[in-house]
């Protein structure tokens, strides 16, 4: 074979070696984009789940409050006031 058809068939078989990488790593790259979106979708359960116990939390910090008595008893009645007047100004939105 001439110099020429030579450095085709190497040419040939770098586009095939090159066709064949890049389809592994479209596979890849698709696996690794739905591990992306299952970790998001955890991340999202957890924070939502964080969320919520940061609100019992308060909530448990409050009771608590009311029941020791002293100065925490003050803050927790200041919060509870918040609350109810937040409660209202979202009543009166609704209204309206």
């Amino acid at each position: 074979m001439s110099n020429i058809h030579l450095q085709i068939n190497n040419l040939e078989r770098l586009a095939e070696r090159l066709v064949h990488s890049h389809e592994g790593l479209q596979g890849e790259n698709f696996q690794l984009n739905q591990k992306v979106e299952e970790l998001e979708g955890r991340l999202r359960e957890k924070n939502s789940e964080l969320a919520l116990l940061e609100a019992e939390l308060k909530n448990a910090q409050v009771a608590k409050g009311m029941v020791q008595g002293g100065q925490e008893v003050n803050l927790a009645k200041a919060k509870i006031s918040s609350l109810v007047r937040e409660i209202d100004r979202c009543i009166a939105l609704l209204n309206e």
